[in-house]
């Protein structure tokens, strides 16, 4: 009725409105799902198959669950988002957990960003999940590959040198190699050698040589 009343006939625009008026949460599933079209009908087309109701098959959704593995191209904050969604319906005591366990255990080692995943296994009891999907270490980010040359130059905008700059990103985020990434962005950047271009040294003043007193030259 909305579309009749603005006029609206455009299946592009129709399907931004629509996209706009369900909301964030919507929109953040409808991006985790395939073959959306760029179209207005395909995209209600999608999202009724999605909410239209499912008969309970516990055993079923857990075996789907346990089974989902990351696309080649699909970054980590969208699978643990895709996850999370199929998690919903498997009546697990603990999501989290499971989400966390399945996420850090070796069948995910084929994921592009599998150096991640293989320092979160050793880190296994370590890690959480946040209810957005973010991973964290305790209380610090897990900041995937895609993202850390955008977090290295924020925390380097004061040019405060190798050590601080690394205490300030522990206290926030975690990757594996942090340090050696800080070491390398330091070092390469030319504010921070110009201010620590060392001064010459001083010059140790010149001692004069004893001269032979006239008394001790005759005999």
């Amino acid at each position: 009725m909305y579309f009749l009343a603005a006029n609206i006939t455009d299946a592009k625009q129709k399907r931004a409105l629509l996209l706009y008026v369900a909301g964030p949460a919507v929109h953040k599933i409808f991006n985790t799902l395939t073959d959306t079209g760029t179209d207005y009908k395909t995209a209600v087309e999608k999202l009724d198959s999605y909410f239209q109701p499912k008969p309970e098959n516990v055993i079923y959704e857990r075996y789907v669950f346990k089974q989902t593995r990351p696309s080649p191209d699909e970054s980590v904050d969208h699978f643990i988002t895709r996850f999370r969604q199929l998690a919903d319906t498997c009546e697990f005591a603990s999501v989290e957990d499971e989400i966390r366990d399945n996420f850090v255990t070796n069948k995910f080692a084929q994921h592009k960003e599998n150096h991640v995943v293989t320092a979160c296994h050793k880190l296994k009891d370590e890690l959480s999940i946040t209810n957005n999907g973010i991973l964290l270490r305790d209380t610090r980010i897990i900041i995937p590959k895609s993202l850390q040359s955008r977090t290295l130059p924020i925390a380097h905008e004061g040019h405060q040198g190798i050590a601080k700059t690394k205490a300030l990103l522990r206290t926030k985020v975690w990757w594996p190699g942090l340090d050696t990434a800080v070491e390398s962005l330091v070092k390469s950047c030319l504010p921070c050698q110009s201010a620590t271009i060392q001064a010459p040294q001083p010059k140790a003043p010149l001692i004069m040589t004893e001269m032979p007193s006239i008394e001790r030259g005759i005999r």
